[in-house]
């Protein structure tokens, strides 16, 4: 499967920064930047929208939601506050968080009653239930671990699904290295995976003492590698989900991405990513079926700043 188009467009082309460039772009004054805020709007915002349309599925309110996601980005990228995480997947999570602001009031009417629900199966306050899912995720917390090349390559090979050309613009590493550079991703990953779990609060000396067994386990998946381990497996629901995670992330890091690095509405919007991607000359005028109403222009309802309304 590939991605949005196979190749970097024209105007990409003539800019070939990766988004870590771009943030870094962000932060100067210089003529550049300029065109540097235009490549980031461009590239980010359709994607975006498409995911705040599954949290606000009035085009309005979804428009609103990516237009603060990005503009919050920006001013965090220009004041060097920007942490090095995979960009896209960072803006999604905060769309995500800017939606759970109206679940406290009036506004909830606004969210599309999926993801209402998601934020109200926590218990305690919405507003809090993005931060708490993310902390909560092994497969969130290993990811922020990788340096943010490798973060990039992942999220855009394995949830966009991207071309090894695309996918090594964003990323910033070379076409010709790609091979190695994404399975080295996918072990540095596995290895944070382990590290994340041995540091969850709670979890038991009897769990800890079992985290390096789970990589032989999640590896070989059909053997029993220790009638010990595999005793404490049935009796903990915890290592077992675990184990099952690292399984997945070893012979399906897409699907196993897909379901551990978002929450909601990951799927759809990866299944419209990769709808894009069969179909290349599809655009935002006239997508495919996918999430979003059709013939949306994010450009058309502009830029409104970045309160937090």
């Amino acid at each position: 499967m590939f991605g949005e188009n196979d190749h970097p467009r024209d105007w990409e082309s003539r800019l070939p920064l990766s988004d870590g460039d771009l943030i870094a772009h962000l932060a100067t004054t210089e003529p550049p930047a300029v065109e540097a805020v235009r490549l980031f709007r461009d590239r980010h915002m359709p994607s975006l929208f498409r995911y705040a349309w599954q949290c606000a599925p009035e085009e309005r309110y979804a428009n609103h939601l990516a237009w603060q996601a990005i503009s919050i980005t920006e001013t965090s990228a220009a004041a060097g506050r920007f942490r090095p995480r995979a960009v896209r997947h960072g803006m999604l999570l905060l769309v995500q968080e800017l939606a759970a602001e109206w679940a406290a009031d009036e506004r909830e009417q606004r969210l599309h009653p999926g993801f209402l629900r998601w934020l109200t199966s926590f218990g305690g306050d919405p507003r809090l239930a993005v931060p708490e899912w993310a902390r909560r995720s092994v497969m969130v917390q290993a990811l922020r671990r990788a340096p943010q090349h490798e973060q990039e390559l992942l999220w855009y090979v394995e949830i966009e699904g991207s071309s090894p050309e695309l996918a090594g613009l964003h990323a910033g590493t070379a076409v010709d290295e790609f091979d190695y550079q994404h399975e080295h991703a996918l072990l540095t990953l596995g290895r944070n995976y382990l590290q994340a779990y041995r540091e969850i609060g709670g979890l038991s000396p009897e769990c800890r003492g079992y985290v390096r067994i789970m990589d032989t386990a999640a590896r070989r998946s059909q053997l029993e590698i220790s009638p010990e381990f595999s005793a404490h497996r049935r009796s903990c629901a915890r290592c077992e989900d675990a184990v099952r995670e690292l399984e997945a992330l070893y012979h399906h890091p897409g699907p196993a991405l897909i379901s551990a690095l978002l929450g909601y509405g990951l799927r759809t919007y990866s299944e419209a990513s990769g709808s894009r991607a069969r179909n290349p000359r599809s655009s935002a005028e006239n997508p495919p079926e996918s999430p979003g109403p059709r013939g949306h222009s994010w450009r058309r309802l502009g830029h409104r700043g970045n309160r937090r309304r």
